[in-house]
């Protein structure tokens, strides 16, 4: 899930290099444009969260770039050691 300011096409371009589905979630696109995340002191500005499907955050990175978010994509899968 990417905060207001954070990379959305560096996101979406690390999720497409890992072989696992990925959805890359724009907080801006939300209804409260990501207002009520921010509010609860989650998804601050320029934040990227990666979230694994039960729900546990497995990172929260802060103002990184494609490779760093791949590079989290992979840990949160159990690849750290490939590219």
């Amino acid at each position: 899930m990417c905060a207001s300011g954070a990379d959305v096409a560096a996101a979406r371009r690390a999720a497409g290099v890992v072989a696992a589905p990925v959805r890359v979630l724009d907080a801006a696109g939300q209804p409260d444009s990501g207002a009520g995340l921010a509010a609860a002191g989650l998804a601050g500005p320029g934040e990227v969260w990666v979230i694994r499907p039960d729900a546990h955050a497995a990172a929260v990175l802060h103002d990184l770039g494609e490779a760093e978010i791949a590079a989290a994509l992979r840990r949160a899968l159990g690849l750290a050691g490939t590219s």
